[in-house]
């Protein structure tokens, strides 16, 4: 039934707009009533579909809200939450996903809800399930992508884009440690090779941005990550080479 919603959308994206509010009561209230992820689905395709419209930012606004307070608790049940629910956790995060691309804005807007949203895609960095962990990393990639710094150049008059670099500086300054350590265990063992070289979105995609966007902050987090490896798995020498590299070339502005 999601997806007949969905096509119908994509066939007439203003003719179904008469119908929007409806739809969305109704998947709330299905969501409250089973936990079932394909509300969360559906949810997330009103936002890749109604995002930008300026009469939908205040339904936007409560479909975010509404799925992150009741499916972030679901995540926070036990350390295998995750693992019992991957489904939850590719829709959610495709919803989170979409939303911090199409309407950053609104995103950014409550702190609480982004912080939160990013403390628990940290804990799922090392989930097993591949569409699961590809939409959770894709939306840590697209929070780090908004670390670039917009300067205006001498004499431009031209309005820039809105910077939230601040923002996102601000999370990792609560949860950019354990992103990093999360992020190199699953380097180095947590997830499995074939999954660390998907053209798609992976560890080493979300490593680029935070490196590239924020590196003095990588290097620091790295550094310390690096320590935290067993020895059985790098020893306290291939550790000093490896961030003597890491730190002895710098960075070409």
């Amino acid at each position: 039934m999601c997806r007949f919603f969905k096509y119908f959308m994509r066939l007439d994206r203003d003719a179904f707009l008469q119908l929007l509010q409806r739809t969305v009561t109704l998947i709330l209230e299905g969501y409250a009533a089973t936990t079932m992820n394909s509300y969360v689905y559906l949810g997330g395709v009103i936002i890749g579909e109604y995002g930008y419209y300026n009469s939908c930012q205040e339904l936007v606004t409560r479909i975010l809200k509404v799925f992150c307070d009741t499916t972030l608790p679901v995540l926070e049940k036990g350390p295998d939450a995750y693992d019992r629910n991957p489904n939850l956790v590719e829709d959610f995060y495709d919803l989170c996903g979409r939303t911090i691309q199409n309407t950053p804005a609104l995103f950014f807007r409550d702190y609480a809800i982004l912080l939160h949203v990013t403390k628990a895609a940290v804990r799922g960095i090392q989930l097993q399930h591949r569409e699961a962990n590809n939409s959770l990393m894709r939306y840590l990639e697209s929070l780090l992508s908004y670390g670039q710094e917009v300067q205006r150049e001498e004499g431009e008059l031209a309005l820039n884009p809105i910077n939230y670099r601040d923002r996102v500086l601000a999370v990792l300054g609560e949860c950019g440690q354990e992103m990093m350590s999360q992020l190199v265990a699953a380097l180095t063992g947590g997830l499995p090779e074939s999954r660390l070289r998907d053209s798609n979105v992976s560890v080493v995609s979300v490593l680029y941005n935070y490196y590239d966007y924020f590196y003095e902050l990588f290097i620091q987090a790295m550094t310390n990550a690096i320590a935290g490896i067993p020895e059985r798995l790098l020893s306290v020498a291939e550790k000093q080479q490896f961030m003597e590299v890491g730190n002895g070339g710098g960075r070409e502005e």
